[in-house]
This record gives structure tokens, sequence and C-alpha cells, in this order.
């Protein structure tokens, strides 16, 4: 939803990094037209109104913070960024966090 690529297997799926350098990325923002995006709205709003209130339905874990960090940048580099520049990586880790927390507030 961050503009990575997804690649799937049988049990687990995982992203194909697009940071080659926090540098030249600076803005986050999730597409809301994104499939990934409209499938875990679309599946949400099943869940909710199959509950009809007889339960609860819980939001799906998006990975924020330091996982959304790896998907993006790479589990490697992001270590190395760690090491070269923690003060930057924390930078971008408060950066990610407002557009991640949009998407449990949408119009559904």
């Amino acid at each position: 939803m961050l503009g990575c690529s997804l690649q799937f297997s049988v049990d687990t799926c995982w992203s194909h990094p697009i940071v080659e350098s926090w540098e030249d990325f600076h803005t986050f923002s999730i597409d809301k037209g994104n499939e990934w995006y409209r499938k875990l709205i679309d599946l949400t709003t099943l869940a909710v109104e199959d509950a009809k209130g007889d339960y609860a339905v819980g939001i799906t874990d998006l990975h924020p913070g330091a996982d959304a960090m790896v998907a993006l940048r790479g589990p490697e580099n992001l270590c190395l960024d760690l090491m070269d520049d923690p003060e930057q990586a924390s930078d971008i880790l408060m950066k990610l966090l407002p557009p991640l927390k949009g998407y449990f507030h949408p119009a559904v």
C-alpha cells in the first residue's frame, strides 16, 4: 500500500523494496486505490456486516513502524541504515506513522 509490489507463497507474502536511499524518498502515503488496500477495506466491511453486532471485528495488522521500513528498504539495507544513521532512521519511522494511522480511520 506504500508502493511496494508483493510476492506471495502458500502461507505468507513479502514486499519487494522500492527505496534505494532515504534521501530520495520523502513522502509516505497510502494509495487508497491500491488493490490490496481495497481488498482490506472490502473484507473488513464484509466482516462487520456479517457480525451484525454479535462479535467484534478487528483491524488488519499492517506491520507499521520498523516493519514498514523493512518493506520499503529491505532488511539488510535497513540494518545498515540503523548502524550508519540511527537518527535518520528514527525520523523516517516517525514520518511513516501518520499515513499508516490514517488507514485505521477510513470511511467505511
